[in-house]
């Protein structure tokens, strides 16, 4: 599976880095569309070709959305915490 290290590098090289955010409400919207998107959309090759969400979800049979990952970013913002 990936690494919460790669998932850190794609929110980094693929959303931060591109875009200049003008309030931490921007940028919290921002990254975590970005982390939606690499969890429920986004093939990933180290998974089969697969998403981690449907790694997740047909290991664990379950019908609800995974959001860790998110609400840890959120955690991360409201700390002060910076992914760089």
């Amino acid at each position: 599976m990936s690494s919460l290290k790669d998932s850190h590098r794609s929110v980094k090289y693929e959303e931060v880095y591109l875009n200049d955010y003008g309030t931490v409400s921007e940028a919290r919207q921002g990254i975590g569309n970005h982390i939606a998107f690499y969890n429920q959309e986004r093939p990933h090759q180290s998974l089969s070709y697969k998403t981690p969400s449907e790694m997740y979800f047909d290991s664990n049979n379950q019908n609800k959305r995974p959001n860790c990952i998110l609400n840890m970013a959120n955690s991360c913002l409201d700390n002060g915490v910076h992914l760089t």
